[in-house]
């Protein structure tokens, strides 16, 4: 209930400092039926400090990056979850073992209502909202 708590906190809109590795720990906990039955999940979580941030917007991105992942995965996969610091700024990532994206598509992928999915598989806002 704590993690759906972090995650929902709508009415806090501000920047502030974040602990982001409890973010993504958060995040996980809140999308992981959604993951469990695509994925093992490997978390790689280094020493980062505390980020001047808006955490509910980096939750949603966390979340959209990790949801994309599974849908990504056809049968069984992985999905690798790392942060770390390097040159003195913190870096995150989120690595899937899924088909990729073909290269046609690479330069639309951040583009607001783009997807591959179905129709009424996806809305193409994911990733759109991600680069925001």
């Amino acid at each position: 209930m704590a993690d759906l708590k972090s995650f929902s906190r709508v009415d806090e809109s501000d920047f502030k400092s974040a602990d982001l590795n409890e973010c993504l720990r958060s995040t996980i906990n809140i999308v992981w039926n959604e993951i469990k039955y695509k994925a093992t999940m490997k978390k790689e979580l280094g020493e980062i400090p505390r980020t001047r941030c808006n955490p509910q917007q980096m939750n949603q991105v966390f979340m959209n990056l990790l949801v994309n992942a599974a849908h990504a995965i056809e049968n069984r996969g992985e999905i690798t979850v790392r942060s770390w610091v390097e040159d003195g700024s913190v870096c995150i990532s989120v690595e899937d073992t899924g088909r990729g994206i073909p290269k046609e598509n690479m330069d639309r992928i951040f583009e607001p209502f783009f997807t591959t999915k179905e129709v009424g598989q996806g809305t193409g806002l994911g990733l759109s909202i991600t680069y925001d």
